[in-house]
């Protein structure tokens, strides 16, 4: 797909949050270190990249279970909490986020969140990084109409429901496989991947196009 053309025969953009719109995946490798204390060389990208995209404690059974943790999900959940809120309500856009999001509100409909995460984190996420505050439609994980989460298309059925688009008419930025998948099972248009850096060796799957960053799109 030519980058300029993303576009094109699309009514409306559903974003993922983390590490898309809001630079908080640092956020989320710091605090789940500073929890694994002297075993945090153990979190590696490539761990962390199985975590993405999924509800906080699935998230956390997968690391449970690959560093065979002698703690609960629910436990490991609520101390990554305190270590996440101060870090969320200093949390910052990802390059050309805000631009995006301006750009959306031109189309027919939409835009919209589509996030694993709770209500309760994605409020404290509105805290510093005020342009978000532009989207009105924003679906969460517990949100009640949502049965599973990603890579469930659940979310991403919900949101092209508020915004009122078919979602063969949505444009989806994700930066997860977990995410991706479940754009792709919702029937999403179209899947534009966010890559980070640190995985670059692991390219997206089920895409239709990749970029480093909004700025590569927003230059078009």
């Amino acid at each position: 797909m030519n980058e300029s053309s993303y576009l094109k025969n699309i009514d409306a953009i559903i974003f993922d949050l983390d590490g898309v719109l809001l630079d908080t995946e640092t956020a989320y490798t710091l605090a789940t270190r500073e929890i694994l204390g002297s075993r945090a060389p153990e979190f590696t990208w490539q761990l962390k990249q199985k975590m993405m995209g999924h509800a906080p404690h699935k998230a956390a059974d997968i690391l449970i279970k690959a560093l065979a943790l002698p703690i609960s999900a629910d436990e490991f959940v609520a101390q990554l909490e305190v270590q996440l809120i101060p870090r969320f309500r200093k949390a910052q856009g990802t390059p050309g986020a805000a631009k995006m999001v301006a750009l959306a509100l031109t189309l027919p409909k939409g835009p919209a969140i589509a996030t694993s995460s709770t209500r309760a984190m994605f409020n404290q996420k509105l805290t510093n990084a005020v342009f978000l505050q532009r989207i009105e439609f924003v679906v969460c994980v517990d949100d009640p109409q949502v049965v599973l989460p990603k890579p469930a298309p659940d979310i991403f059925l919900e949101a092209a429901l508020q915004v009122k688009a078919k979602p063969e008419r949505c444009l989806v930025f994700e930066d997860s496989p977990a995410g991706i998948i479940a754009a792709r099972q919702a029937g999403i248009g179209r899947i534009i991947g966010l890559q980070h850096p640190e995985l670059a060796g692991d390219p997206l799957p089920q895409c239709d196009l990749v970029v480093e960053s909004f700025l590569e799109l927003l230059a078009q």
